[in-house]
């Protein structure tokens, strides 16, 4: 028992030594294993917009050829508006392709938003993306650059029949005017033919009694 224990502790003391070597190296092979690469990368155009202002929000993965990829339609991603889904942009890299997804999403109130992990469908199974925080700020007017303007009065609007109407107004008062005189004078043509008939008769009857 004397002779083996030396020779037991230089094993255990051997033991060690490579303990410090291999235990790093075990760290790392444990998280090259269970490190995957992400399978979709999140980016957006700006995090600080105006109201009503559009937030580019871009999704992309890179997969192989075989690969089935699908992006979510919805109306809403969190409290922020998709206003548009552009189309799948395809880069081809070798064998793989790198497929990008982008939305246009807004928001008309004021405020800090969070754009949410938004779905993706690879092959049957469901990726997501990271979230994001945006802010929304209100559009500031400065009122001593900007040029300030008197109110005008109120412009009045021509008719488009413009002055016409009274033009045919004109045509039809001198319409009834005639109308109404040529009437009138063929009234007094039958009553100044009985005043001519009646004098002549009156002349020709004191000729008459002288005759007898």
């Amino acid at each position: 028992m004397k002779v083996m224990l030396p020779n037991y502790w230089v094993i255990l003391n051997r033991d060690k030594e490579h303990e410090k070597y291999i235990c790093p190296f075990l760290c790392l092979l444990s998280m090259s294993l269970f490190a995957q690469p992400k399978k979709v990368t999140t980016t957006v155009n700006v995090t600080k917009n105006k109201i009503g202002a559009e937030f580019k929000l871009t999704l992309k993965t890179d997969v192989d050829t075989l690969s089935k990829v699908k992006f979510p339609e919805a109306k809403n991603f969190g409290a922020l508006e998709v206003i548009q889904s552009y189309k799948i942009d395809t880069i081809k890299n070798g064998a793989r392709y790198e497929l990008i997804k982008k939305y246009g999403l807004t928001q008309f109130d004021s405020g800090k938003y969070t754009i949410p992990r938004i779905p993706v469908m690879i092959n049957g199974k469901l990726s997501f993306s990271d979230s994001i925080k945006v802010e929304v700020n209100d559009v500031k007017v400065d009122t001593l650059k900007q040029k300030m303007y008197d109110i005008k009065d109120i412009a009045q609007v021509e008719s488009p029949i413009g002055l016409w109407w009274i033009y045919i107004l004109i045509v039809l008062a001198i319409a009834v005017a005639g109308f109404l005189f040529t009437n009138s004078s063929k009234k007094d043509k039958p009553a100044k033919s009985q005043k001519r008939l009646s004098s002549k008769l009156r002349l020709k009857k004191p000729l008459l009694c002288y005759s007898n």
